[in-house]
């Protein structure tokens, strides 16, 4: 699934990875955001009317069924910055908040928009978080401090610090489709990034390594392994001059 507003208005579509042509799902309101499926993978959950600016702007968390029908607001929260449902059978779904040095992670019930806090931490700088499949962990990530991975266990909240060494910062952390480990984006100090997997027991390894032609910003593998979806920034770029236009 992803967002597209070519015909002027933001809208969702759907694509199985063999199909040519996408099939629009719906519409979706201003300042769109961060599709991601509910743990059935029958509807999409999105969230609507953030604004960074804007930190007492209430975001609404939406949904709306994977093949088209009318949208529903789950809830509404101010400084809501990320979201997202574990994998059937699973009903575990996670949001988080933050302000300038403070985020928040709570848990959030689908059906009836119920939501209890559980953790928070500091932040300095922006945090990437990711609920693993089954629901069991969070990881987190900072884009400025220390490259390590923090493990969160969903049932008692322990933490534990899994380092990296050999980069600068870590970010644009995701769970494997088997939840076994995690796909980070890490930074080195020329700037360039690679693309690593980090356990909760602390092995890690290079995957994919970048450099200035091909960097990276984040990596998600499909739920059965067998692909991962990358966003690859191009390191060079073309400016041409155009006269008497």
């Amino acid at each position: 699934m992803f967002p597209s507003n070519r015909s002027g208005k933001w809208k969702l579509f759907r694509q199985d990875l063999d199909q040519v042509t996408p099939e629009l799902v719906g519409e979706v309101g201003p300042n769109f955001v961060l599709p991601r499926l509910n743990p059935d993978g029958t509807k999409i959950l999105y969230s609507t009317g953030y604004e960074p600016d804007d930190h007492a702007r209430l975001a609404s968390l939406m949904e709306m069924p994977l093949f088209g029908g009318p949208a529903r607001k789950i809830l509404q929260m101010s400084l809501l910055s990320n979201f997202q449902c574990a994998r059937s059978p699973s009903k575990v779904c996670v949001l988080s908040t933050h302000a300038e040095r403070a985020g928040r992670l709570y848990q959030f019930d689908e059906e009836d928009g119920a939501t209890r806090n559980f953790a928070e931490f500091k932040m300095n700088g922006l945090v990437s978080w990711s609920l693993s499949p089954d629901g069991s962990q969070v990881a987190i990530a900072y884009t400025h401090g220390e490259p390590k991975v923090v493990f969160m266990n969903m049932a008692n909240h322990s933490m534990h610090d899994v380092e990296l060494h050999g980069w600068l910062h870590i970010h644009g952390v995701d769970w494997t489709g088997a939840g076994k480990s995690v796909y980070v984006i890490a930074l080195k100090s020329d700037g360039t990034s690679d693309v690593a997997e980090v356990e909760p027991s602390g092995n890690y390894r290079l995957v994919l390594p970048g450099n200035e032609d091909r960097r990276y910003w984040w990596a998600i593998q499909s739920p059965d392994g067998r692909h991962v979806l990358l966003e690859q920034i191009p390191g060079e770029n073309n400016v041409w001059m155009v006269e008497n236009f």
